[in-house]
């Protein structure tokens, strides 16, 4: 078994970040931003401290709300939005005040500059309003979702595993993004049913990561392409117009200038690209596909860091491909498939190595009424094989 330097996922990380520095982020400022000629909001302006890569984008409304590190209470906020003139905001003179009004001049450019500014910033607009967008066209209330998994694993000795599971999954608050530790409080679920053609040996054959299919959900968690707190790491461009599954989107090509584990959820990354699909319509995130190369990873999940002599001893390098597709249920949008494929190769030709394996994770029924609290995470499938439900 690998030697992990942590000794659980990413979640625990994150914690451990938010409570052992809970006293660097103690005090905020708020307030509306808008146009000082027509009074009107300014939706998706972003606030940054200036210097920094700390900030965040206004919502529909013009609202924003940041909180500010102590080492950065003598610095200025920088406001800024597409089309508006920039202004700076003393911090130390506004820190703890609520309902801040920010007011922006329309800025008035020649015409072949706006050219160039469309070209250049529209995708980036986009992303915003997709990001904004989520609280509004996707499930943002408990529910209940019964799902379908499937695994098969390659090792050079041709061997293969295979594993089918019915997943309960239950979510307290939906496509609500806070922060990885919120969100796995959020979540529960349980193994229904299971169907294998191998037998148990040992707990690592019952272990099911789970969590990390999950996490490919963009939607519902942070640290990828709609984490807009970080939109500025990525290049981003629009590929084309087109229609999708009956729905008329933007495809925007993007690819990460500053891949490391923040910007992409994993720790060993060297390059972290891909394509989303965003509805015309209301900017409805419908799918999103992406690539990356990592140095490492281990068996348990690419949120969890290795240590210098596991790296050394075992993986050259990593390649996967993750999708994930929406659909509507009931007016609101909801994770419909996840699929995931990776390839480790291996720095020593043994007879075990050279590991391929694809996982998909389909959502079957979705309960919004009536739900069932899940507690906690099901990791170890152990349930006996039901042959009149898999005949079913």
């Amino acid at each position: 078994m690998n030697k992990l330097f942590l000794l659980t996922g990413k979640v625990l990380f994150i914690s451990l970040i938010i409570f052992g520095n809970i006293n660097l982020f103690s005090q905020t400022i708020s307030g509306k931003i808008t146009d000082k000629k027509t009074g009107e909001a300014v939706p998706f302006s972003t606030i940054s401290i200036e210097g920094t890569t700390l900030g965040q984008v206004s919502d529909f409304e013009g609202n924003f709300e940041l909180s500010i590190p102590t080492g950065k209470r003598n610095g200025k906020l920088l406001i800024s939005c597409v089309g508006y003139e920039g202004t700076h905001l003393n911090i130390a003179q506004n820190i703890g005040k609520k309902n801040i009004k920010i007011k922006l001049n329309a800025k008035f450019i020649e015409i072949e500059e706006v050219v160039v500014s469309e070209k250049s910033l529209y995708p980036y607009n986009l992303v915003k309003k997709a990001a904004a967008g989520i609280k509004k066209n996707f499930i943002i209330k408990s529910y209940n979702c019964e799902m379908y998994y499937k695994s098969v694993a390659k090792i050079r000795s041709k061997k293969t595993k295979q594993r089918e599971l019915v997943v309960m999954q239950y979510d307290k608050t939906g496509y609500t993004r806070t922060n990885d530790y919120q969100t796995f409080k959020n979540i529960g679920y349980k193994f229904l049913q299971s169907k294998r053609n191998f037998k148990l040996k040992n707990t690592s054959d019952e272990l099911v990561n789970l969590d990390a299919i999950l996490e490919f959900d963009i939607a519902r968690n942070d640290g990828n392409i709609l984490d807009i707190e970080r939109l500025n790491n990525f290049n981003i461009f629009i590929e084309r117009e087109t229609v999708y599954k009956g729905d008329s989107v933007w495809i925007l090509n993007y690819t990460c200038k500053s891949p490391n584990w923040l910007n992409t959820g994993d720790f060993y990354v060297d390059s972290y690209s891909g394509k989303l699909y965003i509805k015309k319509e209301n900017y409805a995130v419908l799918y999103n596909t992406t690539n990356i190369i990592s140095k490492n990873q281990s068996e348990y999940g690419r949120y969890l860091y290795l240590d210098k002599e596991t790296k050394e001893d075992k993986i050259k390098s990593t390649d996967y491909n993750f999708s994930v597709s929406y659909k509507l249920s009931k007016g609101k949008y909801v994770m419909d498939e996840i699929k995931y494929k990776i390839k480790k190769n291996y720095v020593k030709n043994v007879k075990n190595q050279l590991y391929e394996s694809q996982e998909e994770l389909k959502t079957k029924k979705i309960i919004v009424k009536k739900t069932k609290k899940i507690i906690g995470r099901k990791y170890y499938d152990n349930l006996a094989y039901n042959k009149n439900y898999w005949k079913k």
